[in-house]
């Protein structure tokens, strides 16, 4: 119980002064108690987020994590549809159509691997050692370096810790099923 107290609570000791939770807890809490409410809340976040993800339109449905075209294929597209005479065959051979296919596909591919990003959040949530849960409440991106105070607060000190410690397993899940996927 007091874990989920921790949780509930880590926000609001961040925007707050400390008389709110002494109110809660006279005792204070342990510095182990405070991260291990940073992790379970990182742990939420992160379940949500594959959850969330891992259902159809997870991603083609959603704008903000909506996988694009490459650069390269949007800029072929672009250059089609400035043509008029090609801009004419593609909507003739529902070329733009094409064009949305492959990102369906890309997008439905990631749905899939969401499934399966879970334990690797998990993992780097677990990793999190006291030090580098401090650095994340202090607004310092945390490094395998010495800590050093911010000199100024980053609020997504926790997403660029998180990125750092998935960015490789989480192209390892997810590339293989994406390029299976445009290869069909």
């Amino acid at each position: 119980m007091k874990k989920l107290w921790c949780a509930i609570l880590v926000i609001p000791l961040m925007l707050s002064g400390c008389e709110i939770i002494e109110d809660f807890f006279p005792d204070g809490l342990t510095d182990e108690e405070i991260i291990e409410g940073l992790k379970t809340a990182l742990n939420v976040g992160s379940d949500s987020a594959s959850t969330n993800l891992s259902v159809n339109d997870g991603y083609y449905g959603n704008s903000l994590v909506r996988i694009p075209l490459p650069p390269e294929a949007v800029e072929i597209r672009d250059k089609i549809n400035a043509n008029a005479t090609l801009a004419w065959i593609s909507k003739s051979i529902g070329l733009e159509d094409k064009f949305e296919d492959v990102i369906k596909t890309v997008n439905r591919s990631a749905e899939s691997a969401a499934k399966e990003a879970a334990p690797i959040f998990k993992e780097a949530i677990t990793g999190l050692t006291i030090s580098q849960g401090w650095d994340i409440l202090n607004g310092v991106v945390p490094s395998d370096k010495k800590s050093t105070r911010a000199e100024s607060f980053d609020s997504t000190a926790a997403t660029q810790y998180l990125s750092l410690k998935t960015y490789d397993p989480l192209t390892e899940l997810y590339a293989p099923k994406v390029n299976s996927a445009l290869d069909k």
